[in-house]
């Protein structure tokens, strides 16, 4: 894993967060964010780990997305008979 950026004291303008798979996840506004257009979150695609640089631009936080057309609770159509209240469902 290339961990050089995360020594460069002037890499980040503000806090970043490295999660267990080594994503550094930064606020959208760093200059160096790649920024997903789906949830908003933002991360250093230049740290090369499991999951980044990421491939054809994806979300390294896809797990988060949710679709608006799927039950997320059987992931079928929203025309399940699923009853949406008995999930706690949150994303961002």
């Amino acid at each position: 894993m290339n961990t050089q950026p995360l020594t460069d004291p002037n890499r980040y303008m503000g806090t970043v967060h490295v999660h267990a798979n080594g994503v550094v996840e930064t606020d959208p506004a760093e200059p160096v964010a790649t920024v997903c257009g789906d949830c908003g979150r933002a991360w250093d695609d230049d740290i090369a780990t499991a999951v980044t640089p990421v491939p054809a631009g994806r979300c390294p936080f896809e797990y988060d997305h949710t679709d608006p057309d799927v039950c997320p609770a059987c992931l079928r159509s929203d025309d399940c008979e699923c009853d949406p209240n008995a999930y706690d469902i949150t994303t961002r």
